[in-house]
Formats: C-alpha cells, sequence, structure tokens
C-alpha cells in the first residue's frame, strides 16, 4: 500500500475494519515474501542456502493464495 495508507490495488472494498486489515495484512504477505526471497544469487552465494523442496512447495502454495486474491482485485482509481 504506497503512501500513507491508500491501496492502489484493493482485495475488498477496504471499508471496514477487518476489511482494512485483511488488505494489509495480504500487502504485508506479499512484502515479506518477496524480502525473503529477492534474488539471493546477488546477496550471498547459493552454495550458502539451502532451499528444501518442501520450503519451494510451501513458497509456491503460499504464492497461489495470493495470486487468486489478486485475480479478483481491482485497481483504485
Amino acid at each position: 500500500m504506497p503512501g500513507q495508507g491508500t491501496a492502489r490495488v484493493a482485495i475488498n472494498a477496504n471499508v471496514t475494519g477487518p476489511e482494512l486489515d485483511e488488505q494489509k495484512g495480504l500487502a504485508n504477505l506479499v512484502k515479506g515474501m518477496f524480502s525473503m526471497y529477492r534474488n539471493p544469487a546477488a546477496h550471498e552465494p547459493r552454495l550458502h542456502r539451502t532451499v528444501t523442496d518442501e520450503e519451494l512447495l510451501e513458497l509456491l502454495t503460499t504464492l497461489s493464495m495470493v495470486h487468486r486474491r489478486l485475480d479478483s482485485a481491482h485497481v483504485v482509481p
């Protein structure tokens, strides 16, 4: 959510407290995933970072959920 809290892509009506919390939570989840998996080759040698098959499946499952939520989102003018 850029700026002071106005969503550019809304996953709900963003009217009630729970809707605002849901919007903020999804944004934080996406930011966290990006921070965790950002271009690790540029930050540390790949030999020193083990990613298991289980971790990759968990990431893909989470990305699938985020993608599904964004598919039904709308751009805020």
